[in-house]
């Protein structure tokens, strides 16, 4: 039995959107390319052409297809792990911002994160958790789209809403479920790359949401 919701409700996105995630990416990104005896990017760059949509393992030139499944499967087991988790903070004005949204309807976090734990676990560390009504979570693995994970937890998608965050995959649940979306900048995509996908609206982070939610 899913959720009634009967209130105005914010799906709003984690990493990129509430959290910076940028220190956490580009560390396991370094210490994997050094086992693997590659010379990484600089951050800079790093960050450049991951906000094109160009994904990690791209970013290696010249690996073959045993070295590609060696870094993929690094990765998996590294990004959500406790080590590296430590290394993410709220932006600034992320909690205002979460607040703002609070006093005008129900927070839900919504991530397709893998382990779910350590996703609880960085939430109650940051003091988060009291925020959201309701925590999301899917691994991308199974499935790489929110929509489907938010019909199957809901009786009824609702009418009066927003969905948030840093990436085209929050546009196209938002589409998907006929709720406005609202892209920030923030994240793992740029302004150029996420204005294709034709958000609602593009914000440069959740800091400014009360431009959109008066």
């Amino acid at each position: 039995m899913g959720i009634l919701l009967l209130t105005f409700t914010f799906f709003v996105d984690l990493d990129g959107t509430i959290i910076d995630p940028w220190s956490r990416y580009f560390a396991v990104y370094c210490d994997i390319l050094q086992d693997m005896g590659i010379q990484p990017l600089d951050f800079f760059e790093f960050v450049e052409m991951r906000r094109k949509g160009i994904p990690t393992v791209q970013l290696l030139p010249g690996i073959n297809e045993e070295e590609k499944s060696f870094f993929l499967e690094k990765w998996h087991s590294l990004i959500e792990s406790r080590e590296y988790l430590v290394k993410d903070r709220p932006f600034p004005g992320a909690r205002d911002a979460l607040l703002h949204m609070e006093e005008r309807g129900r927070l839900v976090l919504i991530t397709l994160r893998n382990n779910r734990t350590n996703l609880l676990d960085q939430i109650r560390a940051l003091f988060l958790d009291e925020y959201f009504d309701t925590i999301l979570s899917q691994s991308p693995i199974e499935s790489p789209q929110k929509a489907p994970l938010i019909k199957r937890s809901y009786d009824t998608v609702p009418e009066f809403g927003y969905m948030i965050g840093d990436s085209e995959t929050d546009v196209l649940a938002g589409r998907e479920l006929s709720i406005p979306t609202i892209s920030v900048t923030s994240g793992i995509r740029s302004r150029d790359f996420l204005s294709g996908f034709l958000p609602d609206y593009i914000i440069a982070g959740i800091w400014d949401i009360g431009k959109i939610v008066g």
